[in-house]
Parts: structure tokens; sequence; C-alpha cells
């Protein structure tokens, strides 16, 4: 097994690389090869849409560089380093592919474990069955739990991964763990406070990205007695756009988190999760919190609420009343659902979901 530190650019066999006459004859080859294949479609080609794509993606020349040299460096790594497998956290990011790649064409076997939540829309997962020969996944996929060997079948009914359940493996850690108190997760609130987590993701559809958030900063201006916190998504750095939001609705009883606060500890002293169809709907349900889906298309993308274990709401109306249900008391997890889900999502919240992939590691 091969541990490479993800911000590889700091190690001395990637800079080792550099060094190497090699590699940039190559990277120059490349380079040529994407000019010359640009100069071609320009020249060539009448289809439109194939033209703005690969402008788009001719203007990205530089990463593309970037992560075919990576690639060398990968490629170089595994050849003169004996490894079984590759273990990588993540198992359809771009930032994986030149590893991945280079995995492969030494003859490694790679092992991806399940991100997050994913969906048929989702462009990391719909391939079509030409670009399923370019080995976009890993050889191994260890999956949550059924439902998601289901629909990564569904999505690339091609596909060469061996999928295997094995459940949520940061889960285990939050089976065993305990918890710090309540007061230094959510300082300055009361015990009576209705804390409500508010986890934000960017979204193809920016306006019904804003008007999820207008919303949620509206009802919170509407209820009394509840405190909203929100959860930015890792790539959501504009924490003025919420702000911004908030005033125009006139919501001041909020606060937006560190990037640094921890998760798990945010969702066991929630009262309330609300989401569109972050992972976070996800994590919320396997510890037992209330989750409102914002569903304005009424897609359902993540099936929370066809699966009975999310409140659905389509607008602001929705939504008070359900935090309002849930303030009366008259919201209760179905039991049944919440089995039912554990199993189709997780396999199982045991807290052997590690021991489960390690097992797969070893034979």
């Amino acid at each position: 097994m091969t541990n490479i530190e993800q911000s590889h650019f700091g190690e001395k066999w990637f800079f080792r690389n550099l060094l190497s006459i090699n590699t940039w004859k190559y990277l120059r080859e490349f380079e040529q090869l994407i000019d010359s294949l640009n100069e071609a479609l320009c020249i060539e080609s009448e289809d439109l849409f194939l033209r703005l794509f690969w402008k788009s993606f001719y203007e990205r020349k530089r990463f593309t560089m970037l992560y075919f040299l990576q690639y060398l460096a990968y490629s170089r790594y595994f050849k003169k380093n004996r490894t079984e497998a590759l273990l990588i956290s993540n198992e359809y990011g771009p930032n994986q592919r030149s590893v991945i790649d280079a995995a492969f064409s030494r003859g490694v076997r790679s092992i991806g474990i399940q991100h997050g939540a994913f969906h048929s829309l989702h462009p990391g997962y719909t391939y079509g069955q030409e670009e399923i020969l370019y080995r976009p996944f890993p050889d191994v996929f260890l999956s949550w739990g059924t439902k998601w060997n289901g629909l990564f079948n569904e999505l690339n009914p091609s596909h060469y991964c061996r999928l295997i359940e094995t459940g949520i493996v940061r889960m285990d850690a939050v089976v065993r763990r305990e918890y710090p108190g309540r007061p230094d997760i959510y300082p300055d609130t009361d015990l009576d406070d209705l804390i409500v987590l508010f986890a934000t993701q960017p979204q193809r559809d920016e306006d019904l990205r804003r008007r999820a958030a207008e919303e949620v900063f509206t009802m919170a201006r509407n209820v009394q007695g509840v405190r909203l916190f929100l959860k930015l998504h890792p790539r959501e750095t504009d924490v003025d756009y919420y702000h911004n939001i908030a005033k125009e609705a006139g919501c001041s009883n909020y606060r937006i988190l560190s990037g640094n606060t921890d998760l798990y500890s945010l969702i066991y002293h929630s009262d309330v999760v609300i989401t569109c169809f972050s992972t976070v709907g996800t994590e919320a349900i396997l510890m037992e919190r209330p989750l409102i889906v914002i569903d304005h298309l009424a897609q359902d993308v993540q099936g929370y609420i066809r699966e009975g274990v999310g409140l659905g709401v389509r607008d602001l109306s929705t939504l008070e009343s359900a935090i309002r249900s849930i303030i009366a008391g008259d919201y209760e997890l179905d039991s049944q659902a919440f089995e039912t889900f554990i199993k189709n999502n997780a396999t199982s919240m045991d807290g052997e979901a590690s021991k489960r992939a390690l097992d797969i590691l070893a034979s």
C-alpha cells in the first residue's frame, strides 16, 4: 500500500520528476498534440457543439498540462516503488484522474472510496459507452450500500468497476465518539432555541440556489425561537453572498460557521437540518435528525422524500409549516423507513465499515 500526500507538490519524488529530461520531452510532445488537434478542429469540424466544447477545453490547456505532468510523476513513482494497491478517498474527482491513469499504466490496482451521495444529474457519474473505454473510475468502488451500487450500474451500464458495499467509513467515528457540549458548538443559544442547521451548496441553477437561501433566511426571521446556522460547502468561499441575502430578507438571528467547524458535532446538536440535495442530508438522517429538503422543482434529487426520511418543501409557506410542526413536536421519524434507509444507503451503522474496507484491501 502506497501512501501519497494529496499536496504532492512538496514531495521530493514529484520535484525529482521535474528534473528528468524525458519529462519535458513528453510534456512538449503532449502540448504539440493538443495544439495540432485544436488547429484541425477549428478548420475541419462543422459541429458547432464540438467546436464550443473543444474551445472551452483548449482555453484550460494549462490545467490539462498540469494533469499530464502529475500523470508522469505518478507513473514514474509507481515504476520505481513496488505498489500493490492505490486507495483514494474520492472515486470520481478530476484531481484523482492523473493518479488513477498512472496506476493503471503500471498495473497497480486502484480502489476508490465513495466520497458522498450522487445522483442521475451528477456529471462525475454519467459516462457514455465510449467514455467508459478511457477508464474514468478506479478498478474497485467501495460503495456505501445497495442503493448506490444500483444507481452506479444504472448510470454506467457498461462500466468495468468491481462494486463492493462496505458502508460509510467516516461514519465509524461518528458511532463511537463523544461530542462536546452544545454551548461549545452553538454558543450564545438558549435551551429553548430551535437550532436549524442549513447545509448550503453550489448548484447548477443559481436562481434556485438563491431562492433556497432567501426562503431559509425569511423563515428564520418569521418563526419565533429559531436560531439559524449555515454550514457552507467547501467550494463556497463567498461568505458575503449569504450575508447580503440575509440582509435583504431582514434576518439577523443567524450565523455563518467557519469552515473548520466539525460537521458531525453540528448535526448532533442541531434540532433540524435543511438542505437541497447535499450529502449532509444523508448524514443527518443516519444521526436521526429531522431533515427538511428544499425541492422547488419536485425532483427529489437524492430520494430523501421518496424514501420517507425527509420532509419535502417547495416554497416559503411549506418550509415554515414544516419548521412549526417540528417545534410543536408533531414530527416523528418513521422507524421502518429509517432502518430501510440505513440498509440501502449505508449498509450498517455498526461502526465496522473501516474493517470491511480493510478486508477488501487485504484480499
